[in-house]
């Protein structure tokens, strides 16, 4: 009986709440899929830790937010793989998201992306990845199956559940969160006008 740790693994990393790593794993060619996870805290996770494939959500982050014309919106945060540098480096983008199969919506980047050491995808909801056959970004609402040509792009960790409702022209921009306050912008204008 072979071991699972001879068997090639697929993984996904991702932060949960409270700054716990999980890690989503499909053994190739066994039809095993488990979730294990979750031991070490987010200011270990990357560094010097051989399981980490370079997907793990850091302090300084790449976020995105989408939002269609109807002002449904969802948040991601992308991993640190090439793949998820070359799409946010395209960003913004206005382009037309698709229905495709009954779990995911997709659309087309500008440009191919960088998949040279990228890890593959777990295909579950409120993952975001990139079918590079096809160069198409997928969004999934419902989990799918497992390619070897689906790479890890992010998690949405705001709005999951809108992924569904996205249709027609979408806006993909980088993300930043803005912590001032709405009363210190308008103190702010305030100033400038005198």
């Amino acid at each position: 009986m072979k071991s699972f740790r001879s068997l090639k693994k697929v993984c996904e990393v991702s932060v949960g709440n409270q700054g716990l790593v999980y890690e989503k794993s499909f053994y190739k060619n066994t039809g095993c899929h488990g979730i294990a996870a979750v031991c070490w805290q987010r200011q270990t996770a990357g560094k010097n830790n051989p399981t980490d494939r370079g997907t793990v959500k850091e302090e300084s982050t790449m976020e995105i937010m989408i939002q269609d014309e109807h002002d449904t919106t969802v948040r991601f945060v992308l991993f640190s793989s090439p793949a998820a540098k070359s799409f946010y480096e395209q960003l913004p983008l206005r382009v037309n998201v698709e229905d495709y199969s009954d779990n995911e919506k997709i659309f087309h980047p500008l440009k191919e992306l960088e998949t040279q050491d990228t890890p593959q995808a777990v295909a579950s909801s409120g993952t975001l990845a990139y079918y590079k056959p096809w160069n198409n970004i997928v969004l999934f609402y419902e989990n799918g199956q497992p390619s070897d040509t689906l790479y890890a792009l992010g998690e949405a960790v705001s709005g999951k559940d809108n992924i569904k409702r996205l249709q027609g022209m979408i806006n993909i921009t980088k993300y930043k969160n803005n912590t001032v306050s709405q009363k210190q912008k308008v103190k702010e204008e305030q100033r400038r006008v005198k």
